[in-house]
């Protein structure tokens, strides 16, 4: 296992390893895939290891394998500057700061 690090302000995401060298980072401004505005929290499912990744001014989630590939996408219809993002069980809570409100897929 990896540790993944959310730059905020610079629109990428960091890994390193668990012993804190950089290995890569990934991402760029924009709003397609694999690019951020203004990336906030993250949660890594414990079954698949795939990555879930606020999105907050594109108001998405964007999930990654964890090879750190796109896999997809969601809530641009619903949210409004998700922050955070936690797995628990077969549930995904999120944390909209503009709404506000905690949605529960």
């Amino acid at each position: 296992g990896n540790r993944v690090l959310v730059t905020q302000y610079s629109n990428y995401i960091q890994v390193y390893e668990l012993d804190g060298r950089f290995i890569s980072r990934f991402g760029s401004f924009g709003n397609g895939k694999l690019q951020f505005s203004l990336p906030f929290g993250l949660s890594t499912d414990e079954y698949n290891g795939d990555i879930y990744i606020c999105d907050c001014y594109d108001n998405r989630i964007q999930i990654f394998s964890e090879n750190f590939e796109y896999k997809s996408d969601f809530g641009k219809d619903i949210l409004h500057c998700p922050l955070d993002v936690k797995l628990y069980k077969d549930k995904i809570f999120i944390l909209d700061v503009s709404n506000p409100c905690l949605h529960i897929f």
